[in-house]
């Protein structure tokens, strides 16, 4: 079975998830071997953000600092990687300051909706990104563009990561580990789209991705 398209016309910043994932596809090609020959893991999180904003300039002239993305991050020490999106997904969203109280309630009442749903088959990622197409198609094209910016994000994270090749980050570096993506990785993607920070959002994403077990 073939993956749902994610694009919805209804969505009209429906393009920052396309460039979220564009970004995401050229720091995982261009970087993969120099990033999981980096075992320490604060050294490879520093390579990855790094390598993330770089291309997001290169591509799309975009100079966010990804590390007021993660410092406005409820739990954040030093390493994405080491935050729980998965399970703290509704403090973490609710502590975002810059997005209005109505907004971050619909983000979260969302991810109460997927959050235990499995990530495992082609079908399972396409129930995820129809929910978030009709939650899209709910809020409509003149919603809070902070929300539709995040919901986008979210379908393009969904569908991009589990398009990329799994690998196990640590060593042995085992090709084959059991899961190619998992909602913490989902939710970290999509809670820097809804922040507004799209080159934050790919950073976090990409550490999450390549920094954690």
């Amino acid at each position: 079975m073939s993956l749902v398209n994610p694009f919805n016309p209804n969505n009209p910043f429906d393009f920052h998830g396309q460039r979220h994932m564009e970004i995401i596809n050229s720091v995982d090609s261009t970087y993969r071997d120099q990033i999981i020959a980096i075992q320490d893991i604060p050294a490879r999180e520093n390579f990855v953000t790094s390598a993330a904003k770089s291309t997001a300039q290169q591509m799309y002239g975009l100079n966010d600092d990804p590390v007021q993305y993660y410092q406005s991050i409820l739990g954040y020490q030093g390493l994405v990687s080491a935050v729980d999106f998965q399970g703290q997904y509704r403090p973490i969203i609710m502590a975002f300051a810059q997005v209005s109280q109505d907004v971050k309630e619909q983000f979260a009442s969302l991810f109460d909706s997927l959050v235990n749903l499995p990530l495992k088959t082609d079908d399972d990622i396409n129930n995820a990104i129809n929910r978030i197409i009709d939650f899209e198609n709910q809020v409509g094209a003149d919603g809070d563009k902070n929300l539709l910016t995040g919901l986008s994000v979210a379908k393009y994270s969904l569908y991009g990561w589990w398009k990329l090749p799994p690998y196990n980050p640590f060593p042995p570096f085992d090709p084959a580990p059991e899961a190619k993506i998992n909602w913490g990785s989902v939710i970290c993607d999509a809670a820097g789209g809804l922040c507004g920070g799209l080159v934050g959002a790919a950073a976090g994403s990409a550490v999450y991705w390549y920094c954690t077990n």
